[in-house]
C-alpha cells in the first residue's frame, strides 16, 4: 500500500527525505531567531498589559480614596461654615441686644432727667405762683385793711395761704390720679 501511494504520487525517497531535513532546518531557524523573540515580545506585551491593570486598579483604589477625602472635607467645610454663621448670627444677635439694652438705658436716662426738669418746672412754678398769691394776698388784705402789714403777719398770712394751697394741689392730684 505504500509502495502504491509512493507510486501514484510520484514521491521519491531522498526528495522526501531532504524535504523533512528543509523543514527541520527551517524549523530551527524560525524558532531561534523568529519564534523566540515573537515570544519574547509576546511575554514583554503580556507583562505590561497586566502592570498597566495593575496600574489602574491601583488608581481606581485612590480614586475612591481620594473622592471619599474629597466627601469628608466638603462635610467638614459646611460643617465649619455652618458654625461660622452660627458665631456671626450670635454675635449680631448680642450687639443688637446690646445695642438696644444701651437705647433703652439712654432712653430711661432721658425719661428720668426730664421728669427730674419737669418736677424742677413745677417747684418753680409752684414757688412763683405762691409767691404772686402771696403779693396779691398781701396786696388785697392791705387794700381792704387800709395798711400795711407787718413782716410777722405776711409771714403768718403767707404760710396759711399755702398750707391750702398745697391741700387743694393733693387732692387734684389724688382726683387726676384715679
Amino acid at each position: 500500500m505504500i509502495e502504491t501511494v509512493v507510486k501514484d504520487f510520484g514521491i521519491q525517497p531522498v526528495y522526501l527525505a531532504a524535504q523533512v531535513v528543509n523543514i527541520l532546518i527551517l524549523f530551527l531557524i524560525l524558532k531561534r531567531y523568529m519564534y523566540k523573540p515573537i515570544l519574547k515580545i509576546l511575554e514583554e506585551r503580556k507583562a505590561g498589559v497586566l502592570k498597566n491593570r495593575q496600574i489602574t486598579e491601583e488608581l481606581a483604589v485612590k480614586q475612591v480614596e481620594v473622592e471619599d477625602q474629597y466627601e469628608q472635607m466638603i462635610t467638614q467645610a459646611r460643617l465649619e461654615a455652618k458654625g461660622i454663621v452660627t458665631y456671626a448670627k450670635n454675635q449680631a444677635d448680642e450687639i443688637i441686644q446690646g445695642a438696644i439694652s444701651k437705647a433703652e438705658a439712654e432712653t430711661e436716662s432721658m425719661k428720668h432727667k426730664a421728669q427730674l426738669a419737669i418736677e424742677l418746672e413745677k417747684e418753680k412754678a409752684q414757688i412763683e405762683i405762691s409767691q404772686n398769691i402771696s403779693d396779691l394776698v398781701v396786696l388785697g388784705i392791705g387794700q381792704l385793711t387800709g395798711k400795711v402789714l407787718k413782716d410777722e403777719d405776711q409771714i403768718k398770712l403767707l404760710n396759711d395761704a399755702l398750707k391750702q394751697l398745697k391741700a387743694s394741689e393733693i387732692d387734684s392730684d389724688a382726683q387726676a390720679n384715679l
